[in-house]
């Protein structure tokens, strides 16, 4: 996945900022803020997936024999307002508008570091982006498809190794690897 995929491509921001003007008239100064409810946001959105693996993961059982269950999130904020991209240069700051930017937000929680990877995307962009997913997992489908028994061996000695085990917790971490 790593040829085309785009979490493997091009830049990721590890941090974001929200922009106010300081006063009212025409030639306000930008501000730079951290606002709490975007922050907020963003936690709920990794809450969202952390619920969704759990789910699919607590449902789990064991077939005889296991079938391909490949699931790949997605987690999506569109905005309606601007997206910038700020670089630092050696002397200045770089500011470019965009309508795609990859962010990674890592989490300490319960002894260890979470990290999810999430589009924020313009508005608009939205069309182009699901047929950016489209054509993911349609490749993602395709390379399955090639490398069935590969994929079938590997599937079997996993599943061999969680089925012994009896917490949700490390079937998860079992079926992760």
């Amino acid at each position: 996945m790593e040829k085309f995929h785009h979490y493997c491509k091009g830049r990721t921001a590890t941090q974001f900022c929200s922009f106010l003007t300081k006063g009212a008239s025409k030639n306000a100064q930008w501000m730079a803020t951290h606002d709490e409810a975007h922050f907020e946001a963003i936690r709920k959105l990794c809450d969202a997936v952390d619920y969704q693996m759990d789910t699919h993961m607590r449902s789990w059982t064991f077939d005889e024999k296991e079938s391909i269950n490949l699931q790949i999130y997605y987690p999506v904020i569109i905005l309606q307002g601007e997206l910038l991209d700020v670089r630092t240069g050696t002397s200045s700051l770089k500011i470019i508008k965009t309508q795609h930017v990859q962010f990674r937000r890592s989490i300490a929680a319960k002894g260890e570091q979470r990290t999810y990877q999430l589009d924020v995307i313009q508005e608009k962009y939205l069309p182009r982006y699901l047929r950016m997913i489209d054509e993911e997992i349609g490749k993602t489908v395709r390379l399955l498809r090639r490398r069935h028994e590969r994929i079938r061996v590997s599937i079997d000695k996993i599943a061999a190794s969680a089925r012994r085990l009896r917490s949700p917790e490390k079937i998860r971490k079992e079926m992760e690897m």
